[in-house]
């Protein structure tokens, strides 16, 4: 087995088990939110039936009370200690219990610990809020007039308790049942950790036999997943092949309609992409997205950075004077057509990252780093970093370049341009990779104004002679 074959067979093994990983992932977690959603409504469910049943023995001692024809509710009168010899020896579920309550003032007449515990006698409980479905009142105010029962938990004695209150309006009392909640919550947890082990048990054992026939297919079609890659690369480097002549072909042609117009623009677009070449590798080496591919792309496509010129009239291109305010605005629009010639192209060819660089040259290589450029003010980083990059390698070439309205600048000069409009005009990163570069642009503005100097002289040596 070839070391290549290995690599692949460990990939697959580690997607595999990544797979298996994931399925695990989502079989716990929802077996997690099925316990959590299973808690709640268990609990509201039992929480409901204990209030029912608290509600139920409140009616029945309300009822007992009633029948017992008491008249004086005095403690420790002789009918006082009935009701108290009745709540003494009751006890709900979940250490339940009653409390009788006078109606006006909420004041404790009965209780279970009335003997033992000193504070008991001397206790109000009206005044404790009773929370339900409502929102939370007092328990005096809780029975709405007209009936006799109400329901909800309230914090009695630090405990959450669960609790259903019986007036009898005909004696003037309050009977309340009370069942402590925490011995609830534990059961509901006990049940919960139950489902959620069975749960996680079973979520072992799907992803076990996940990956027993995972793993079984993988190996039965190995051999076919081999013919399928070479099959694929063979597709890929067709693909290659088309969308490399197809980014030629439009570059020429594109770059030919410009260049029929202006003479010196052939040699301009090369320094372009040379320079766009110089500051894409220099910058490779602190943005991860800029690689040796990128970098190339990114030079090919800003061979077309000016290629909305086209829509600009010659009266206004090739004006060698100052452009009123209107010829600057319509000069200015060669950006917007720029971009929409190229986004035409790509509409009609599909994604394609060279046609998305070189859209985005052509609209934003006159934007400016503090938002003053055109044809959108653009700022910062907000404008794409291909187009950062082009725009200082235009702005180096023209003012090193001769031009029908300007003489060519000396590297220092253009330098000194370049380093005022830091953080102005241009990215201070690219900037940055210019002066680290700047060696390597200085000897191409030379070469090229030395074959201005040759072109010069073989033009007038015919004149003189």
């Amino acid at each position: 087995m070839t070391h290549a074959v290995r690599q692949q067979r460990s990939k697959r093994w580690m997607l595999i088990l990544l797979v298996c990983v994931g399925q695990f992932a989502c079989l716990t977690i929802g077996a997690m939110w099925f316990a959590n959603r299973l808690s709640g409504n268990l609990g509201m469910l039992m929480r409901h039936e204990i209030l029912a049943n608290n509600a139920h023995l409140a009616n029945q001692l309300a009822q007992t009370i009633i029948e017992m024809d008491l008249k004086d509710f005095t403690p420790l009168s002789r009918d006082w200690q009935r009701i108290q010899s009745i709540v003494e020896g009751t006890r709900l579920p979940n250490g339940g219990y009653f409390t009788v309550i006078d109606s006006k003032e909420g004041k404790v007449l009965n209780h279970p610990q009335w003997h033992s515990d000193e504070q008991v006698p001397g206790m109000k409980l009206g005044q404790i809020k009773l929370y339900g479905p409502a929102g939370g009142r007092d328990i005096l105010s809780s029975v709405v007039s007209g009936d006799y029962m109400s329901m909800g938990w309230a914090r009695v004695g630090g405990d959450e308790q669960l609790l259903a209150v019986r007036k009898v309006p005909s004696l003037g009392i309050m009977i309340l049942a009370h069942q402590r909640e925490a011995p609830l919550l534990a059961a509901i947890s006990r049940i919960v950790t139950s489902i959620k082990a069975a749960a996680l048990a079973a979520a072992v054992a799907l992803v076990a036999v996940s990956l027993f026939f995972t793993a079984g297919v993988v190996e039965r079609y190995e051999s076919r997943i081999s013919d399928v890659h070479g099959h694929i690369d063979e597709l890929a480097d067709e693909k290659s092949e088309k969308q490399l002549a197809t980014r030629h072909a439009v570059i020429f042609e594109l770059a030919k309609l410009v260049e029929s117009r202006d003479s010196v623009t052939s040699e301009h677009l090369d320094r372009i992409r040379a320079y766009t070449g110089i500051l894409g590798k220099e910058l490779s080496g602190t943005i991860p997205t800029l690689n040796e591919e990128t970098v190339r792309l990114i030079g090919l496509a800003s061979c077309l950075h000016d290629i909305g010129n086209v829509s600009v009239p010659e009266s206004i291109f090739l004006n060698p004077g100052e452009l009123t305010e209107e010829e600057r605005t319509i000069m200015q629009q060669h950006t917007i057509a720029g971009s929409d010639r190229l986004m035409t192209i790509r509409q009609k060819n599909g994604r394609d990252q060279f046609i998305e660089f070189a859209c985005e040259i052509a609209l934003a290589h006159h934007e400016r780093w503090d938002g003053e450029g055109y044809p959108y003010n653009l700022r910062e980083e907000n404008i794409p970093l291909p187009a950062r990059i082009v725009a200082l390698a235009d702005v180096y070439d023209a003012l090193t370049s001769q031009r029908v309205y300007n003489k060519p600048a000396t590297h220092a000069e253009a330098r000194k341009v370049i380093l005022v409009g830091r953080g102005r005009h241009f990215d201070p990163a690219v900037v940055n990779a210019f002066l680290a570069t700047e060696e390597q642009f200085k000897s191409i503005a030379a070469d090229a104004q030395l074959k201005r100097l040759k072109q010069a002289s073989k033009q007038t040596e015919p004149a003189m002679a």
